[in-house]
């Protein structure tokens, strides 16, 4: 019969290899250590949450480019651009988020999923970068009210 000191090591052993097998079987979908085998997309997102804006940058732009229709690869290419200073770009891809009428919730920074539908937080960014470039100054002329006669 063993005794304590042998038994705990072996569950270990078995309960760590019961973990290990299926995180690195690189299952569609799966989650774990085997995940960023999974395409594109698990590759975008695991370089997005290392703060790897700029590898994030072509793998998203790999999805955007194969699934144009994809909103969400759009959404979080314009957040890396805009988090890089690259405000017209994420102003462009936040406009084709909108105009999509994407009612899902995108996928924030922190991983989590946002609560309003992601045309609505495109459509704040796409308001909050205008400021910021100065679209809204360049484009008053042209709102101009008629006067009353």
């Amino acid at each position: 019969m063993r005794d304590k000191r042998t038994r705990l090591p072996l569950c270990l052993l078995i309960l760590a290899t019961m973990i290990a097998i299926p995180a690195c079987s690189g299952s569609p979908g799966g989650k774990g250590a085997g995940s960023w085998r999974n395409g594109a997309t698990d590759r975008a997102v695991a370089a997005r949450e290392a703060g790897d804006y700029v590898m994030a940058l072509q793998f998203y732009e790999e999805i955007v480019r194969d699934q144009p229709n994809n909103m969400q690869a759009h959404f979080a290419l314009a957040q890396i651009n805009q988090e890089l200073g690259r405000y017209e770009e994420a102003h462009r891809l936040y406009r084709i988020v909108y105009v999509s009428g994407e009612r899902k919730p995108a996928l924030l920074f922190n991983g989590q999923r946002g609560t309003v539908p992601m045309f609505q937080a495109a459509e704040e960014q796409v308001l909050l970068l205008r400021a910021r470039l100065g679209l809204d100054e360049a484009h008053r002329p042209a709102m101009a009210v008629t006067p009353n006669e």
